[in-house]
Formats: C-alpha cells, structure tokens, sequence
C-alpha cells in the first residue's frame, strides 16, 4: 500500500467531510493511461491537501509572562467555515501542506480511465454535485473552458473515507 497526497479545493473538501464526495476526475497527463495511474491503485490512500493555516501556541513564562517557546503547532482549515476569523486570516495554499497538517486520508477503490463526457448523473453526484451542470461549471473554474471543450481523458478515482 502507498500514500501520495492529492489536492482538494475548498468546497470539495467539505463535500468530503459531509459524506458528499466519493471519487474525483483528474485530467491523464500525455500517455500515462498506458502506464499505472500516478495517484495509485485500488488499497491505496491519498492524504488530502487542503487551504489551512498553521496556528502556534506561545508558551510563556509564568511570572514575566514573555514567551519562552512555542506549543506543537495546530492547524486549522478553510474548510471548517470559521466566521468570526475568515477573513482575517492568510490561508496558506493546499499545495504547500505538509502530510502532518493533513487531517483526512482516503482509500482508492476503483480507478478507470474515460472521456470527461462519459460522467454520467450518477458520477456527478457522487463527485459532490447536484448534476452534471454543476460538475461541468466547477471543472471550467478549475481547469478552464477549453479543458471542458476539449473532453480529455480523466482518471475516475472512486474512494472512501477512512480517516477526518
């Protein structure tokens, strides 16, 4: 069994905490359907890389009350919609959380390979939409309108939730 990591936007994330979410499409890069696909196989886990801030607790002197050290960092995430310090905080990018920060990992179950216009209504449920318009419009945003036109290979990546 491996673990690579995998990247998740925000709202996917959620769909992945409400139970929502339970495979994912990645464009094939060049010619790697001949090959095995670079996310793994099915047993695998994928530890999901998401917007997050690392928090450190100062500890501090009990008399003087200066700082003497920092706590093991915490962390919190976009994900968790925490109103009262949205928008106060500097998010740090999914692309640059480390694998300790990660907090919810998942088990590949099935991997295929298709044409992004074969996702059924069915798949684009269980991508986290409501139907496939939806999925349609979240791929644009992500990946641009000539990705969409152009409907490229994907990797079908089904999987479960086995740890966040």
């Amino acid at each position: 069994m491996k673990s690579r990591p995998i990247l998740f936007s925000t709202d996917m994330v959620q769909a992945i905490l409400a139970g929502k979410k339970t495979q994912t499409r990645r464009i094939v890069k060049s010619r790697h359907f001949l090959k095995n696909c670079p996310y793994g196989q099915p047993g695998d886990q994928l530890w999901v890389r998401e917007t997050f801030k690392t928090v450190e607790k100062p500890i501090r002197d009990s008399g003087s009350g200066a700082i003497m050290a920092y706590d093991t960092p915490e962390y919190i995430y976009k994900a968790d919609k925490l109103p009262h310090i949205q928008k106060l905080i500097k998010w740090k990018p999914s692309i640059f959380m480390p694998r300790e920060a990660s907090r919810i990992t998942l088990e590949i179950t099935d991997i295929r390979v298709e044409k992004l216009h074969n996702i059924t209504e069915e798949d684009a449920i269980a991508e986290g939409f409501k139907d496939i318009t939806a999925f349609g419009m979240k791929w644009v945003m992500l990946n641009g309108g000539p990705s969409w036109e152009g409907n490229p290979w994907v990797w079908v990546i089904k999987f479960k939730r086995i740890k966040g």
